[in-house]
């Protein structure tokens, strides 16, 4: 197994008490690698001869210093990409992203992969696919990313961007080109606050629908993320170990902001996780184990959210059953059940940075962007400030509007 290690000499000294022996690429120049051996770690660069792979040594380390390593790698590499591309100036976009681009994302397993390719034919192939690297401009990205802003969502078009981005990052990290057109080309801001979040009666709705499929676990985790207010990736991702022993907390090991989180629990979710423990294989240490999944725990839990809106009667895009006539007919997505959990938090403590620090957001304003005041949670407010006001009349006594009415 191949790790990733930036070319510094306080990253390289850490591994050195690592397993040997062992191989490590060079973020963001993945063709230079650092072996370490029984003896000796040496500084090589990874070539690709005639179909062929192996790794040609360049030096010893600490005897080669970092910068020449670097300078002298990068040049072997040019050297025989050159011999590899005769015509080096040649090259197309089209031949970035499918020797190079797809090729490194299957290896990182990207998940979003086949999405990019469905992308790539629909609006770049024809379009930047046979251009060479060497003179695509800004314009050009701009000409090719019309079409998309014509017919599709903003969304989109920021999805295709980032591909057009991923594709020269590749070509730069390559040495097939050094020039990013990109970079002139800003991604749509994106008005995509989504103010839906279940009701009472739907989260009520949506719990009993819980009890239908209470051996399933995808539509346990459905039921754990809105108890929790979790992320569902981090929920499916979660490991038996993450549970503390008396079920009063979970650990998120990495969540989006990139740290660990640990979440207290309610009393009344341990019997939850009891029962989803009872349901895992018990060989297994993912919480939510799957034996059909290459990761080993379940996969996104789509169809069963679907599962459950349709037992309880909650609208979802697309949806084709019958909705409960009291429900609202905007649709809800799983997110929304983490949205759920921050408006409930928001009016339970009225503390915005208690429902922040509960959701493990990096700032407030994006719990802003979650957290949601109902109508109801208003008039609460109102009364209970008015009473304040009105009960410090300094004497202890309530105070009344009526004699300063006219």
């Amino acid at each position: 197994m191949v790790v990733d290690i930036e070319l510094k000499k306080k990253s390289i000294d850490q591994v050195l008490d690592g397993p040997r022996p062992a191989e490590y690429r060079v973020l963001g120049k993945p063709f230079l690698r650092i072996l370490v051996r029984k003896h000796k770690v040496s500084l090589a660069v990874r070539l690709n001869r005639r179909g062929l792979r192996k790794c040609e040594v360049l030096g010893e380390y600490p005897y080669l210093s970092l910068k020449d390593f670097e300078r002298l790698g990068t040049e072997r590499y040019t050297q025989c990409t050159q011999s590899a591309y005769p015509r080096l100036a040649e090259v197309t976009f089209g031949q970035v992203f499918e020797e190079l681009f797809v090729t490194l994302k299957q290896r990182e397993r990207l998940r979003t992969l086949p999405k990019y390719q469905q992308l790539y034919r629909d609006f770049l192939a024809n379009t930047l696919g046979a251009r060479r690297l060497s003179v695509i401009t800004s314009l050009d990205v701009v000409n090719a990313l019309k079409e998309v802003s014509e017919t599709r969502s903003d969304a989109t078009y920021n999805h295709v961007r980032v591909l057009v981005v991923g594709v020269f990052k590749v070509a730069i990290a390559y040495n097939l080109t050094s020039f990013d057109p990109t970079r002139a080309v800003p991604p749509r801001k994106l008005d995509n606050i989504v103010k839906r979040y279940l009701t009472d009666p739907e989260v009520e709705a949506f719990v009993a629908a819980c009890r239908t499929y209470r051996d399933s676990l995808p539509h346990q985790a459905l039921l754990l993320a809105l108890l929790t207010g979790a992320r569902i990736g981090n929920i499916i991702g979660l490991y038996k170990a993450d549970i503390a022993p008396d079920g009063s907390r979970l650990t998120f090991r990495k969540t989006k902001s990139g740290r660990a989180q640990t979440l207290p629990v309610d009393p009344a979710v341990a019997p939850v996780l009891k029962h989803i423990l009872s349901l895992s294989d018990p060989a297994s240490e993912f919480l939510f184990s799957s034996d059909k999944s290459r990761t080993g725990h379940i996969t996104h839990p789509r169809q069963a959210f679907i599962d459950l809106c349709r037992e309880a009667g909650i609208a979802t895009r697309g949806s084709d059953y019958p909705l409960r006539p009291s429900f609202p007919t905007e649709p809800v997505n799983i997110h929304s059940l983490r949205k759920t959990y921050a408006t409930a938090a928001l009016e339970a403590t009225g503390n915005l940075y208690s429902s922040s620090q509960l959701l493990g957001h990096s700032s407030l304003e994006v719990t802003k962007r979650y957290a949601f005041v109902t109508e109801h949670s208003l008039e609460n407010a109102v009364n209970a400030t008015t009473t304040r006001l009105l009960g410090q009349s300094g004497t202890g006594e309530t105070l009344h509007l009526d004699p300063c009415l006219p």
